[in-house]
């Protein structure tokens, strides 16, 4: 896990962040208050990637990370893509 590892690292991902079959959903199927703790205490910054679609991007507010890789997003709509992630990063702001 995160708290395992001695690696210093500069940034982490967690990845899947969000299940395929309940994309509102954590795929890590443990309480948001405990994954804000997580992230809050984590050594380095931790960032949200997997299964990430303009449905639940929003949701990662709650979740107070510094970032998120938003692949999913990018790859279903190339031509628009810079305009969608500096939505996006209003959006989360």
């Amino acid at each position: 896990g995160l708290y395992a590892s001695k690696v210093k690292y500069s940034y982490v991902f967690l990845n899947p962040f969000f299940s395929k079959t309940e994309p509102h959903k954590n795929h890590f199927d443990i309480s948001t208050d405990f994954l804000q703790k997580l992230i809050k205490d984590y050594k380095c910054p931790v960032y949200a990637s997997g299964n990430i679609t303009d449905e639940n991007v929003n949701d990662l507010k709650k979740y107070h990370l510094p970032g998120a890789a938003i692949s999913n997003i990018i790859w279903k709509d190339p031509a628009n893509a810079v305009f969608r992630y500096q939505e996006i990063c209003e959006e989360l702001t």
